[in-house]
């Protein structure tokens, strides 16, 4: 039980330091060098490394969010796949999103995010960098570390399409949908900015920026109902597979813990019933 919330910790902890530690920015300028590290605010509305700087701001940070979107999606992803016992993996994927996010927060509020802390006079980041330059490496040590754990040698869920037709009508579906949403949006988006006198040239501006995010958002919607869907067939995919291996009934079924469709187990605990009677 402690391990299962320690887990989720860091995604209000980091958060919360790292957001206190850019509001108190000018206590830290007032403290003198440490070592090679000396403290100088610098509002960083760039990329990684300052990359992408003739970007407008509007782009710089729909970007920003878009990326965020598509990572913070994979995040989630990923623990919806993960079992519990990977408590490393799980633990500094939390983290590095933690991180992430408060510096999307920043690209939010303040149209750049706040560094403060320089190394040696050239790199100049702040907490959530740190963070995310150690979380990023346990991550992919974590990968390999429950390696055996996560993909045993007769899982089922090694392919992500149990079953193609019905997961695919599933994915189409909620794409479109979301897709559908979007142009709507946009289209309204569109009609407001006429409305108030933009330029042409201006809302053309704006629509290429907002296209990153409908491409981001859409590229979400169908991983994500990948995913899911594989939740959802599964269990079907597993009770065929109870069915035609337990002849005899003489093994009781159970549903992969996070997994829908709990009601299976009470189908099969009825055809192994059934099976044993007869």
């Amino acid at each position: 039980m402690i391990k299962k919330t320690v887990v989720y910790l860091p995604l209000v902890i980091i958060p919360l330091i790292d957001q206190l530690s850019k509001f108190f920015i000018s206590y830290f300028l007032e403290m003198k060098n440490i070592g090679p590290l000396e403290f100088q605010y610098h509002l960083n509305q760039n990329f990684l490394l300052g990359s992408f700087e003739s970007l407008p701001l509007f782009t710089k940070s729909v970007v920003s969010c878009s990326i965020f979107l598509v990572l913070f999606s994979l995040v989630i992803y990923i623990q919806l796949l993960l079992i519990p016992r990977v408590f490393l993996l799980r633990l500094s994927l939390n983290s590095y999103f933690a991180a992430m996010f408060s510096n999307c927060l920043d690209k939010i509020l303040h149209l750049g995010v706040k560094d403060f802390v320089t190394f040696d006079g050239h790199i100049i980041f702040n907490l959530a960098d740190s963070i995310q330059w150690i979380a990023l490496p346990l991550v992919v040590y974590s990968f390999f570390k429950y390696s055996a754990e996560i993909w045993t040698p007769n899982c089922l869920r090694r392919s992500f399409f149990l079953g193609v037709r019905s997961q695919m009508t599933i994915v189409w579906t909620f794409s479109i949908l979301v897709l559908i949403n979007l142009i709507v949006v946009s289209i309204f988006n569109y009609s407001f900015l006429t409305y108030i006198g933009l330029s042409l040239n201006e809302r053309f501006k704006y629509l290429g920026t907002l296209s990153v995010f409908i491409l981001a958002l859409s590229f979400v919607s169908f991983v994500f109902t990948v995913l899911y869907s594989q939740r959802i067939v599964g269990p079907l995919v597993s009770l065929l597979s109870y069915v035609k291996k337990n002849k005899n009934f003489n093994q009781n079924y159970k549903i992969r813990k996070g997994d829908p469709l709990v009601e299976l187990e009470e189908i099969a605990s009825l055809i192994r019933k059934e099976g044993n009677d007869s």
